[in-house]
């Protein structure tokens, strides 16, 4: 008996030594990929120190990763609003690299006139002292040319006869503000609708307030903010209460005959519109909308789709409404239009917060000339070739997935990989604003270098007439593509990746940086935008629709095993675990965007060679890829801001870390986690 036990002894013991052997030849062959070569560059230096101060070397990465690598930041931070503190670092950092070159239009490397005219505008918006010199003046001055206001001019004002609805919207059209506060018009493409005629739509208004008094934009919000716009100007609170009452009756009757009215669209020529409405001078009224373009005037072969019933009790509304009333009502429109871009309050706001509201600004009403001006001189070509190269290697790694996924048929296999290889890649910029004939399109707006209002109503009348002359086309109509500093994201409806061109700056992005950093925090983005094209068994329904029950039963059950893992993450700060189902296809868009983002990596060093090292940083390749990737979702999330993120589409920063790590066996090897542990758990889940 005692011989065998000393044999199992023996046995346990031998078996012990080759495990061993075994976790370190592992582990000697996982440091191997440390190269001797430390990156010296000043970029390389605050990178480092960056990583080294935010994490903890305490915690074992095998047990929590992300407060390894986050966990001193996380000590030393007040909580956030915000799920990416990198991301608002980004922001900031390329605000200021944009205010900077605005400021200095001659350190642009395009000096084209619309980019000139950026400058011109940033620098007009930034004039503080000038703005609270002028307090009203524009604004008034603008106010006496429209006809006046009448709660401001009291009794003086006597235009009652010569301001109707259409001579109203005639006057606003001219000067460049919003138009559609009684009808909506517009210029359809007459090839949508098979016909050789100039299609015009008279249409109800979209008005942006309601009838729920417990709306932010609720009619009693707009009856408050005008009585204190009137005040502003110079009208007593009494005054204004009394009066500008009827404006909220004309908003709220306006409202009701929009909303409670039957939609009825009657296709109709002008003549037949002056017979039926023979009170309106239809000519005259789109004469003056057109009036500002170089569009054909309107004549008797356009063609009218009119909302009839609409048009009917507009006219018994404004029939019935006394012209003091519509100006009263219009102007105090035209005034809460207008206060941004004067300054009443002998104030200096803090320039941080000027330069964003001024970019603010900008951004809403020239999108593609602002995104165009900060793109062309920040992202160059090799920035941009980079970045292509890096999404057309992550997008091979999952081209690869998909072909050796064997519980999909060869048919469904070859659908994906055909959506794969036709997504599209809009990086940085768009091509056509690099060439002139885009550009001209902006050569007709000026900028009054002494008047910040009259500028922003010349760009607003610019495009305005730029739509009539084209046919309704929208001179900015990819302004939602590709912004300055939005994130990247995948729009599924053009089956295209959108990487703006702040993602490509600083520490998210970096030519001069080691691999790793530039696959572990971009890359991830990437490899995440790129997974959501199959992040639902609906996106592979429709590309097989005789799709395999058994490949529906796989990608359930993976699901479901990643809804469950999710589940059961709690948040310890708000005592709560999180909703899996909520989340579960930003999850495995996580989880495969890390995993393809990686491969992606380990094929660049397949390639390239060992990447070079961070100073005071002695981890190896593969470790500072995992280490990168978690890096920007350092932060400390105020408890407020979790108690919504437990139920919300994409998981708490720590779980979005700590989820695709512990279900990647790369990471696992590469950090030498044994079986069992917090990071590498037993049962994993992959869809991808």
């Amino acid at each position: 008996m005692a011989r065998k036990f000393l044999i199992i002894d023996c046995f346990n013991f031998i078996s012990a030594i080759v495990i061993y052997l075994l976790m370190t030849v592992n582990y000697v062959s996982s440091m191997s990929e440390a190269s001797t070569n430390v990156c010296s560059m000043e970029d390389c230096r605050e990178v480092a120190e960056d990583i080294f101060v935010k994490m903890d070397k305490n915690v074992k990465p095998c047990d929590d990763f992300y407060r390894f690598v986050c966990g001193n930041y996380i000590k030393h931070n007040a909580p956030t609003w915000t799920q990416l503190d990198l991301y608002e670092e980004m922001q900031k950092s390329s605000r200021l690299m944009y205010a900077s070159l605005l400021e200095n239009e001659n350190s642009m490397k395009i000096l084209n006139k619309p980019f000139r005219q950026i400058s011109k505008l940033y620098k007009l918006c930034m004039d503080q002292s000038t703005l609270i010199k002028q307090g009203a003046k524009p604004l008034l001055k603008i106010l006496r040319e429209l006809g006046g206001w009448p709660i401001l001019e009291g009794n003086q004002w006597s235009n009652e006869m010569n301001n109707d609805w259409t001579s109203i919207t005639g006057n606003l059209i001219k000067f460049g503000f919003p138009f559609d506060l009684f009808t909506k018009f517009s210029i359809i493409n007459s090839s949508q609708v098979n016909t050789h005629s100039r299609v015009i739509l008279l249409d109800r208004p979209l008005i942006k307030y309601n009838l729920d008094r417990h709306s932010l934009d609720s009619v009693d919000v707009f009856y408050n903010d005008s009585v204190i716009n009137a005040i502003k100007l110079g009208v007593s609170k009494e005054k204004a209460e009394d009066e500008l009452k009827k404006s909220q009756e004309l908003l709220i009757d306006l409202i009701n005959i929009t909303k409670n009215t039957k939609i009825n669209s009657q296709v109709m020529y002008l003549n037949g519109m002056s017979t039926r409405w023979p009170s309106i001078n239809w000519t005259g009224y789109f004469a003056s909308i057109l009036s500002i373009s170089s569009a054909t005037p309107i004549d008797t072969n356009d063609l009218f789709i009119v909302d009839d019933f609409y048009i009917d009790e507009l006219v018994r509304l404004m029939n019935k409404t006394r012209s003091r009333v519509l100006m009263n009502y219009a102007l105090s429109r035209v005034v809460e239009e207008s206060l941004i871009y004067i300054r009443l309050e002998n104030i200096t706001h803090l320039s941080s917060s000027r330069v964003k509201l001024c970019f603010d600004i900008i951004a809403e009403h020239l999108p593609n000339i602002f995104d165009a001006t900060f793109a062309l001189n920040y992202v160059d070509d090799n920035k941009r070739n980079e970045a292509t190269a890096m999404v057309n290697t992550i997008r091979e790694q999952f081209i690869k997935i998909i072909q050796q996924a064997d519980w999909l048929s060869n048919k469904t296999q070859q659908s994906a990989v055909e959506k794969l290889m036709s997504i599209i890649s809009m990086i940085g910029y768009l091509d056509e604003w690099k060439t002139e004939e885009w550009m001209k399109q902006y050569n007709n707006f000026e900028i009054d270098e002494e008047n910040l209002l009259r500028s922003i109503l010349n760009i607003i009348r610019f495009k305005t007439a730029f739509r009539y002359q084209t046919h309704d086309k929208h001179i900015d109509d990819k302004k939602h593509i590709i912004r300055m500093d939005r994130m990247p994201y995948y729009a599924s409806f053009k089956n295209t990746i959108i990487i703006s061109a702040g993602f490509l700056q600083h520490v998210l992005f970096n030519n001069n940086l080691p691999k790793y950093i530039n696959y572990g925090r971009m890359g991830f983005f990437i490899g995440h935008e790129i997974a959501h094209s199959f992040d639902d068994i609906e996106e592979l329904s429709k590309i097989n629709k005789n799709l395999m029950e058994s490949s529906k039963k796989k990608f359930h059950e993976e699901t479901t095993c990643m809804i469950n893992q999710y589940s059961n993450y709690k948040v310890e700060a708000i005592n709560s675990k999180l909703n899996g189902e909520s989340s579960v296809h930003e999850n495995i868009a996580d989880n495969s965007g890390a995993k393809l983002a990686y491969l992606a990596y380990r094929d660049w060093l397949t390639r390239n060679g060992l990447d070079p090292m961070l100073p005071h940083l002695n981890y190896t390749s593969s470790q500072m890829f995992w280490i990168n990737m978690a890096i920007p979702w350092c932060t400390r999330i105020h408890p407020k801001i979790l108690k919504d993120l437990v139920n919300e589409k994409h998981s708490p920063a720590e779980f979005r870390v700590i989820g695709a790590v512990s279900n990647n066996d790369n990471f696992s090897r590469d950090f030498n986690c044994s079986l069992g542990s917090k990071m590498n758990p037993v049962k994993k889940c992959n869809v991808w």
